[in-house]
């Protein structure tokens, strides 16, 4: 049984609030748990191996890192977006792109943007992802001032939401996999900012993003830092579209994924000798 794990399933499952429960969390964890040490390998997404020897200590584990990809983005559609969006000439796009699960860290997104805004009053926040039955993820009767939603879209229409940005934001919990959308936000060549967790630092470092602790006043800190500062935004944004083309292109994922079926049939006929 080869188990191809994305993400960790009881993590990925609190969007719905049923599965928020603590006694439902624990079923999920526990039927991760059956099926890794039933399987006699696994693929993982990058940051999810000390997850799999938790249930299975012997099983190989290949760890694999998405693709960042970057399709060249009209600049018509992009402008036309940005006007559709509401977005001035002069004003500064923060966007965000996913689902808004609580460890995605949204809620922290929106706490900080109400700092930038009154140091930066030209800053606009755009939140793309979830679904419109869940309801707005701004809370009720809050000021929504300079901020805008927009349900989930497809996910081919994600490089040009993130064209419009001046800033991706990754606020999410220090927990789990490495998240698949700033592959995407590196390849896009958008500066970034992201809380520093060991997930986020599978491919950021300080030379590519801003790393800021997971609360709202770092987050609201770092993301004004970079609109304050275009020289160091511009070149934190084209070094992480450096590393992207360089190691998260789709040769080197092919490259990667082929060593690993390689390791692994190897070692399927060290046991068949066996």
């Amino acid at each position: 049984l080869l188990y191809d794990m994305q993400s960790d399933m009881p993590e990925q499952m609190q969007r719905d609030f049923v599965f928020r429960i603590p006694p439902v969390q624990w079923c999920l964890d526990r039927m991760q748990d059956w099926l890794l040490l039933r399987s006699d390998a696994v693929f993982c997404s990058a940051g999810l191996a000390k997850r799999v020897r938790k249930a299975n200590r012997t099983a190989p584990v290949f760890e694999w890192i998405f693709p960042g990809l970057a399709p060249e983005v009209n600049e018509t559609a992009r402008r036309e977006l940005r006007g559709a969006l509401g977005i001035g000439d002069d004003e500064r796009a923060i966007v965000y792109t996913g689902n808004f699960a609580p460890y995605q860290g949204v809620g922290r997104l929106i706490r900080a943007f109400r700092r930038i805004r009154a140091v930066v009053p030209e800053a606009r926040l755009v939140l793309v992802g979830g679904q419109s039955n869940h309801g707005s993820p701004f809370p009720p009767s809050s000021d929504q001032t300079g901020m805008t939603w927009v349900p989930r879209r497809p996910r081919h229409e994600m490089p040009l939401y993130m064209s419009v940005a001046d800033i991706l934001v990754s606020p999410r919990d220090p927990v789990g996999n490495a998240p698949l959308k700033v592959f995407e936000y590196m390849a896009a060549e958008r500066p970034i900012v992201a809380t520093d967790s060991p997930a986020h630092r599978i491919m950021l470092d300080e030379t590519r993003a801003v790393l800021v602790e997971p609360n709202e006043e770092a987050l609201a800190g770092g993301i004004t830092s970079l609109l304050e500062d275009p020289a160091r935004a511009k070149e934190l944004a084209g070094r992480a579209r450096q590393y992207s083309l360089e190691h998260l292109g789709w040769t080197h994922f092919v490259f990667r994924l082929s060593e690993s079926y390689a390791k692994l049939f190897s070692l399927r006929a060290d046991y068949d000798e066996d």
